[in-house]
């Protein structure tokens, strides 16, 4: 019984109840970008001071502690990024990267959140296939798809995450698309399957079938946005056989990017001038230290205002660290498009609780410096830093 997600059935909605409905997803979405930005700024100083916090105690148990508050701060941004998803932003970028080599990588980490009497396995199908995508996105949506079929397997048994090439498939007559190729990624079990209702409603926010506690109701929801964001689609084929869920994502030509966490020591800075622009007082304060730690001579502002007043007075700054959301001005995007004017030499590191759409569509992508993701780590933060700062010299 195969469902398509992304578009409403023809005649499934009175149009009175369609719009009622879309408002209340508008509404939706509205809410969770609020509550996920905000909610990230808190994870950012929490985690930031958990990372400060672990080198400098001794006790084990302690150790044990702390490590167990960063692996639930992790927890928490795992659930934001469903409520991002949600809301139609974007925690992190596009990026083209090998699907087959990714997956290679990554499939075992699913293992995870798997009970003993689950057997995963992976099977590559797609060859050389490259995709353009957020990679983090992509992870998430398959994690949120290994978790559904694990919970819909109470005795146990297999789950298969596969990929293929689907072949060209040639654009509308009217449309000015081309004629592209497609490829799947298939997250299938061996549960009971869906019931017609169920499957019909599945990928409507907060909708779950699982225990008071147990399920968000965002998860196939999220799975929907970040493959249409991709360019894609998201369908389900269910049956009492089990359930095949399954991800649509176009073929892109060009360059991949190493898409993995960097191995080797984190790279330190060598008293470089940083200025951190953050409206939040307690988020830019958790920066700031973790920056020093890493190495760098922080200095502190508040707004675009006041940071370009900072560098305009003749202050050493070798990169500027901002929020995009700066209230009462203008944003870290606007500023970044002001030094690029004013003070070229000088790079831009963005970071935001909630990168949104609408802020990308309104810059060049090829001027809009990286964004990190709040929360982030520091062993991303000493990366990007490191990146921004290479690029530039």
């Amino acid at each position: 019984m195969p469902s398509e997600f992304g578009t409403d059935s023809p005649g499934a909605d009175l149009p009175e109840e369609a719009l009622a409905r879309a408002q209340r997803l508008e509404t939706v979405g509205r809410l969770a970008g609020m509550v996920a930005h905000d909610f990230n700024n808190i994870l950012s100083v929490i985690l930031g001071n958990l990372e400060l916090a672990l080198p400098k105690v001794a006790n084990e148990s302690v150790r044990a502690m702390l490590n167990t508050a960063m692996e639930a701060t992790q927890m928490g941004a795992g659930f934001n990024r469903r409520l991002l998803t949600l809301a139609g932003g974007h925690g992190g970028q596009a990026v083209r990267f090998h699907l087959d080599a990714h997956l290679g990588q990554t499939w075992e980490i699913y293992r995870r959140v798997l009970r003993d009497d689950i057997l995963l396995a992976f099977e590559p199908g797609s060859d050389a296939a490259h995709i353009l995508a957020d990679p983090a996105e992509i992870d998430a949506a398959i994690l949120n798809l290994v978790v559904n079929a694990r919970d819909v397997q109470l005795d146990g048994g297999r789950i298969l995450i596969s990929t293929r090439r689907t072949g060209r498939t040639e654009g509308g007559t009217d449309t000015q698309e081309p004629p592209q190729d497609k490829v799947e990624i298939t997250v299938a079990d061996e549960g009971p399957g869906m019931s017609a209702d169920v499957a019909a409603r599945a990928g409507e926010p907060f909708f779950t079938t699982k225990p008071s506690g147990m399920g968000s109701g965002l998860g196939l929801a999220s799975v929907m946005a970040t493959a249409k964001r991709a360019g894609g689609s998201f369908r389900i084929e269910t049956g009492p056989q089990g359930t095949r869920a399954i991800i649509l994502l176009p073929i892109c030509d060009g360059v991949a990017v190493e898409t993995l966490p960097q191995d080797g020591e984190v790279p330190l800075g060598d008293g470089e001038s940083i200025l951190v622009v953050e409206d939040d007082p307690l988020v830019r304060e958790a920066a700031m230290q973790r920056l020093e730690a890493l190495g760098y001579v922080v200095s502190e502002a508040s707004n675009t205002a006041a940071a370009m007043a900072h560098i305009g007075r003749g202050e050493p700054v070798d990169l500027v660290f901002s929020d995009i959301i700066l209230p009462g001005g203008p944003s870290g995007l606007e500023m970044s498009a002001m030094l690029r004017n004013r003070h070229p030499g000088i790079p831009v590191l963005l970071t935001s609780g909630h990168a949104s759409g609408v802020y990308r569509d309104e810059h060049e992508a090829s001027q809009t410096p990286e964004i990190l993701a709040k929360p982030y780590s520091l062993r991303d933060l000493a990366f990007a830093v490191r990146r921004c700062l290479s690029a530039q010299s």
